[in-house]
């Protein structure tokens, strides 16, 4: 197995083997009394893998199937994007069409960059292999949470590439939160706090020890290059590989809780989290 990759594929199989084809609703949090309480977002997880000589692939979706039209539209929208980021036509419509499209497009992929290096078949130690799964993780009565995991791995590489960030989607009208949505303009009121969960990812005591780990200044307050999202717990921020770190060092995550981000959260966040 390819060295640092290792404990990532161990988390990306166990989630695809939890993704079974059975309906799911997505737990919704009880809402606070000045809140009306959404329609229940109601998913369907579909799953699928495939292989031949040049490679394998996996894939699995949380799909919704109802709740509000606009956030179900918009969900399906985003998961055909991340699907097939390369295509303007031809997306399948069902999810289990998507699903069985994706892979037989990936392997074709793997074949036609092996005949490119002039590889052909591979051993099967050293074949290429993706990965992707995109998850309902949590709702709130006005918003939802996907989380999205992806891996591949290309012959001939010291190791994968991974990517995992989430996504929060307002329910109301579907719209898809971006930092701006969420967060105030950041200063260092809140980049303390951010400090302080990068401090306890890298179980360092000190920003000096930090900057020593990171390959970038951090008083520019350097933020997640996808956004942050909201968990019941708090706001989660999840860098990825190479955002403030070497690769060895994996991809920081930290939550801040709702009681110590709130002053710095927008308009639309708090009436998102029932605080308006």
């Amino acid at each position: 197995m390819r060295r640092h990759a290792f404990l990532y594929i161990l988390l990306l199989s166990a989630c695809l083997l939890s993704c079974g084809t059975g309906r799911r609703k997505a737990p919704v949090t009880p809402p606070a009394e000045s809140q009306p309480a959404a329609d229940t977002l109601t998913t369907d997880s579909f799953r699928y893998e495939a292989e031949n000589e040049y490679g394998s692939v996996e894939v699995c979706i949380d799909y919704p199937m109802s709740g509000p039209p606009a956030a179900v539209e918009s969900i399906r929208s985003f998961i055909r994007s991340q699907l097939f980021e390369h295509r303007t036509t031809d997306v399948p419509s069902h999810p289990d069409e998507m699903v069985h499209a994706y892979c037989q497009e990936r392997l074709s992929h793997f074949d036609k960059v092996l005949n490119q290096m002039q590889i052909g078949r591979v051993v099967r130690d050293e074949a290429p292999e993706e990965g992707i799964e995109i998850r309902l993780q949590e709702c709130g009565a006005r918003w939802c949470t996907y989380e999205v995991y992806r891996y591949s791995y290309l012959t001939g590489g010291a190791h994968g590439e991974y990517t995992h960030y989430g996504v929060t989607f307002r329910l109301r009208d579907g719209r898809r939160l971006t930092e701006a949505d969420l967060l105030q303009p950041v200063g260092d009121g809140l980049y303390k706090y951010i400090k302080r969960g990068m401090r306890e990812y890298f179980d360092v005591d000190t920003d000096e020890q930090l900057q020593d780990i990171c390959h970038v200044d951090l008083s520019l307050r350097p933020m997640p290059s996808h956004a942050p999202f909201l968990t019941r717990q708090g706001v989660r921020f999840h860098y990825s590989i190479y955002d403030v770190c070497p690769f060895e060092w994996g991809d920081p995550s930290f939550t801040i809780p709702y009681d110590e981000i709130k002053p710095y959260l927008t308009g639309t966040a708090l009436e998102l989290i029932g605080e308006d």
